[in-house]
């Protein structure tokens, strides 16, 4: 993979992207762990503010990142290979290692699944824990990866550990940093892939894979490193998608990794045209497999309950009757093909507007119920809490404290 540099300036109070006090961290340089082994230290959010979808998506971004080093180091079956580990760091008031350095992917993704959210968010803190866990005796290239979707709010200023951290020779790179030039763990999300692979047409491919990277930004993309990890994550997730229709995948999995990253990571348009490629095969083999009138019928569908979910009538029922099958065969199609229920994706849709209206708006919780389809306010909050992990009031609550 070679060294690339690319520094970022990270403000000092908030560990965001729009300056002050700054200090500037080299976030994106890092060796090619295949012939130079590293200790890399995975630092997760779990402050209170990430309760909920955030939560989730650091838990399977992170899960995500541990394979894909797994993979690209060539470890034996759930283990990293060539020398290299990964620790675990969570924090919100305080930090706490929730795995030493190991080779051990399932350890790895147990001490990621155990996470709760609750508390501040004290990043000085969390550099702190992970600098303690780099041991520079080994020799190593050392790398903190760090996950968070919020502002300091308690413990010391981050910038000074930090920057002790880069003086160490330590390489510090954020995910889900907050404001324009950060990235949003979200775009990285598997279930973005899985939903266009899903129902997604041949002759949207182009497009969809433009606006999947224009998601992720540019300024990320022009790390070497990173685009390597976007790519293998487009590969893995459409190797499972075409496992998952029971499909062989010998030939695609015969590509060598190694010579996969080297022709497609070489720019940013590269990275594009090979993520074009293999979607546009998955598609194919897809529709080979099932036939285009599946596809049809769940595009008729999704394309309704996105324009359609904040109506109060929308049902299963409505749906499979716009789509012109029974709502029997509509919902099996639907769940085998989305990998939720109708009522899930339903809900999903329902809840994140919500989080919009909350954030951008100062509508009352009974308004937005009704806003987004749910005459029974009570009902809306207990959904809310249920998905979310906090009440709307404190979901409001948290997101004016970090502004």
């Amino acid at each position: 993979m070679g060294v690339t540099n690319s520094n970022k300036v990270i403000n000092a109070d908030r560990i965001e992207c729009d300056g002050s006090l700054k200090v500037t961290l080299a976030l994106t340089a890092a060796p090619d762990i295949v012939s130079n082994p590293t200790d890399i230290v995975l630092v997760l959010d779990r402050s209170g503010s990430m309760a909920g979808a955030p939560l989730a998506a650091v838990k399977a971004g992170s899960k995500s990142f541990i394979d894909i080093i797994a993979e690209a180091t060539g470890g034996a079956p759930g283990q990293i290979g060539a020398g290299s580990q990964i620790g675990v760091v969570s924090f919100s008031d305080t930090a706490t290692t929730d795995s030493p350095l190991t080779d051990s992917v399932d350890q790895l993704k147990n001490a990621v699944d155990l996470m709760v959210s609750g508390g501040s968010t004290n990043h000085a803190a969390a550099f702190q824990r992970a600098m303690d866990l780099l041991d520079p005796v080994t020799g190593k290239a050392r790398v903190i990866v760090l996950f968070t979707d919020g502002n300091t709010t308690s413990g010391l200023p981050p910038a000074p550990v930090a920057a002790e951290a880069k003086a160490r020779g330590i390489i510090i790179y954020c995910i889900g940093l907050v404001g324009t030039d950060g990235l949003d763990v979200n775009a990285l999300n598997p279930a973005i892939l899985q939903k266009f692979l899903s129902n997604g047409l041949q002759e949207e491919t182009e497009n969809f894979v433009k606006d999947y990277f224009y998601a992720i930004g540019q300024e990320p993309m022009e790390s070497l490193v990173f685009r390597n990890y976007v790519i293998l994550n487009v590969r893995f997730s459409v190797i499972s998608f075409i496992k998952g229709l029971g499909c062989d995948t010998n030939e695609m999995e015969s590509a060598d990794t190694e010579e996969v990253l080297a022709e497609s990571g070489k720019n940013m348009e590269s990275a594009i045209a090979y993520a074009k490629k293999m979607i546009s095969q998955a598609i194919e083999i897809r529709d080979q497999n099932s036939g285009n009138k599946n596809r049809s019928i769940l595009k008729t569908a999704v394309d309704f309950i996105d324009s359609h979910y904040m109506d109060e009538e929308i049902s299963l029922n409505t749906v499979a009757n716009v789509a012109n099958v029974s709502s029997n065969h509509f919902s099996a199609l639907f769940s085998q093909n989305m990998g939720q229920t109708f009522i899930e994706y339903l809900t999903s849709l329902r809840m994140n507007k919500a989080k919009e209206l909350l954030r951008c708006t100062g509508m009352r919780s009974s308004e937005i119920a009704g806003e987004i389809g749910y005459k029974d306010a009570h009902y809306f909050s207990y959904l809310f809490k249920k998905t979310q992990g906090m009440t709307p009031s404190d979901y409001r609550k948290a997101r004016e404290e970090k502004a």
